[in-house]
């Protein structure tokens, strides 16, 4: 059996001007705080000939259904801005024979595992597919954060 392998990456992005707070009934201010907001892409990678029927994607402990998109280019390279020299290298390796995007979509019809939610509970991203005719998992410990970026 070949190994499939979950790759998972985010970028920070800033929403655009924010407001510093706001006032309280009794005329006091209230400093807002800003919520962390991310740009997330999700990459099922695999050297096997076998079709892979996604189920159900968890992602930060939330339950998705999932929509897959064979990808034909491979996805950009990786930036390291904070380099002495720009470097850049490959977000997936280099010769895979199949690769899927996974989107997460809002969920239609919970599935229910309670393998999956339990591994939920401590990894960024946890997908359950078919592939072979046999339920798989796969998981990913922790997003690989890329550049920063702005949204105005």
């Amino acid at each position: 059996m070949e190994k499939d392998t979950l790759y998972g990456f985010r970028q920070r992005v800033t929403p655009g001007a924010k407001a510093a707070g706001d006032i309280d009934e009794n005329g006091n201010f209230i400093k807002t705080k800003s919520p962390e907001l991310f740009n997330y892409a999700i990459y099922l990678v695999t050297a096997s000939n076998a079709t892979i029927y996604p189920i159900q994607m968890w992602m930060n402990g939330e339950v998705f259904s999932v929509k897959a998109d064979r990808v034909l280019k491979m996805p950009e390279a990786l930036m390291n801005a904070e380099a002495a020299v720009s470097e850049t290298k490959p977000l997936l390796p280099e010769k895979p024979r199949m690769v899927l995007k996974l989107t997460p979509l809002p969920l239609t019809a919970d599935k229910n595992t309670g393998r999956a939610k339990a591994l939920a509970t401590a990894n960024a991203v946890v997908v359950l597919y078919k592939s072979g005719g046999k339920l798989r998992y796969g998981v990913l410990k922790k997003f690989t954060d890329r550049a920063h970026a702005s949204l105005q």
